[in-house]
């Protein structure tokens, strides 16, 4: 009798959602999965704002994309983007959450002569019917941001990571220098996910 009064109390503690579950919990339920990957050419031009935790100080969201080709290595050049397409599914009940995009890249001499090689903001998301599908990526606008070296994008949700993508950007006259010894295309497989 008193086991069934227990479960009778949790029962209506979760009902009403005075019990929930824990991130950790829901995070083990996730899958996320990146749907490509490579450089695109923007169709549209994509919304611009301040966000200083950035290499540059600035954001760009929305704006049409077309990939031009699946690959992780980047010729680094002015107004290039890459980046990846992803799908997180298993947030069921939910009409938004907030993911981290954490990136690491090679080190940027900004303008006022500070270097960068690491940012990291929280992004909020919308929830169709248990899924996300969205995009990042980075887009070398300024010739100082355009650099050589090892990209590593991460999405967490709180304190565990869900996805992983890393690209290597090189400068195309040094493509036979950069062919020997690089690393080759990561497939779907070869990302983490979880």
């Amino acid at each position: 009798m008193r086991c069934q009064a227990q479960l009778f109390v949790t029962s209506v503690f979760i009902a009403c959602g005075l019990i929930t579950f824990s991130p950790g919990v829901l995070a083990e339920r996730l899958n996320a999965e990146i749907l490509e990957f490579g450089y695109y050419k923007k169709n549209s031009e994509p919304r611009r704002y301040k966000n200083p935790a950035t290499a540059t100080g600035y954001v760009q969201e929305g704006g049409d994309v077309e990939l031009v080709q699946n690959t992780d290595r980047i010729p680094a050049e002015k107004n290039r983007l890459f980046g990846f397409k992803f799908r997180v599914t298993g947030l069921d009940n939910m009409l938004s959450t907030q993911l981290v995009l954490s990136v690491t890249h090679p080190k940027i001499k900004r303008n006022n002569g500070s270097i960068a090689t690491h940012y990291s903001y929280p992004i909020l998301l919308s929830i169709n019917n248990g899924v996300i599908e969205n995009q990042t990526g980075y887009s070398m606008d300024h010739e100082y941001e355009v650099v050589e070296g090892e990209w590593t994008f991460e999405l967490w949700y709180y304190k565990q990571k869900i996805l992983s993508q890393t690209f290597y950007t090189y400068f195309p006259d040094n493509d036979a220098n950069n062919k020997q010894g690089s690393p080759q295309s990561l497939s779907s497989s070869d990302v983490t996910a979880k």
